[in-house]
């Protein structure tokens, strides 16, 4: 068995909903190639469905440390985070998404989002405009 193989079964587990069993596989796939940063940021959205937050964090943040450009990795780390009640970390994780990639909509909502749920109207009109 491989890898790959392991992170597509992980894959098929985490779109049918069974969460833990996807995390199960993708801890399996890491084993056989823990260089791997897409199965660090699967890994973390499979534990993020899981509710296991905490873990879900630095499994995006090992991606991160993997590959350090890519956007969706922060984006998703921002969401743990502001799940996780860490709203201030989770703000800089999507001001580095939109660092790298300007017009991702997904980071840009979800800066406006909390920025909005802070009560920073301004600021969050200000976020979205960049995008449009």
């Amino acid at each position: 068995v491989t890898a790959g193989a392991l992170n597509n079964l992980a894959i098929a587990y985490h779109h049918l909903g069974h969460h833990h069993h996807a995390v199960s596989v993708y801890k399996r796939a890491l084993q056989l190639d823990e260089d791997d940063p897409t199965a660090h940021y699967n890994l973390g959205t499979a534990l993020e469905k899981a509710g296991d937050l905490r873990a879900a964090v630095k499994a995006y943040r090992h991606a991160i440390e993997l590959e350090p450009e890519e956007a969706k990795f922060y984006n998703n780390l921002g969401a743990s985070l502001v799940a996780y009640n860490k709203t201030e970390t989770a703000a800089r994780a999507y001001k580095w998404a939109l660092k790298l990639a300007p017009r991702n909509p997904d980071a840009a909502y979800n800066l406006a989002s909390l920025l909005l749920a802070q009560g920073k109207e301004e600021d969050a009109i200000a976020s979205r405009r960049d995008v449009i």
